[in-house]
């Protein structure tokens, strides 16, 4: 699930420990813990509301400042509630950033 995108790193740890522990179908765990994979259209609207809510961060992250990708992406992070793939999300800022 990690591999296809449809869970986080840190989420696919969390339904592995769980599986682990007390067995059962990964989909349902994954359902029962809420990480069922964002909408591409919602989590590009996230990143659009990111981006707008923070244009001084984002200028400097078009402009070479690799550091500021953390709090960006932080920013998602914390408006999905977690739910957002971390690895998505950075690809959704470096194709906003060539556009």
């Amino acid at each position: 699930m990690e591999s296809s995108g449809q869970l986080s790193a840190t989420q696919s740890k969390e339904v592995l420990a769980e599986l682990m522990t007390h067995g059962g179908d990964p989909g349902q765990i994954v359902a029962r813990l809420g990480y069922q994979a964002m909408d591409a259209a919602a989590l590009g609207s996230m990143v659009d509301d990111v981006i707008a809510s923070n244009l001084e961060e984002w200028q400097r992250y078009c402009g070479g400042d690799e550091k500021v990708a953390q709090f960006l992406l932080g920013q998602v992070m914390r408006a999905s509630k977690g739910r957002a793939n971390g690895k998505l999300v950075a690809a959704a800022f470096a194709a906003r950033r060539k556009a």
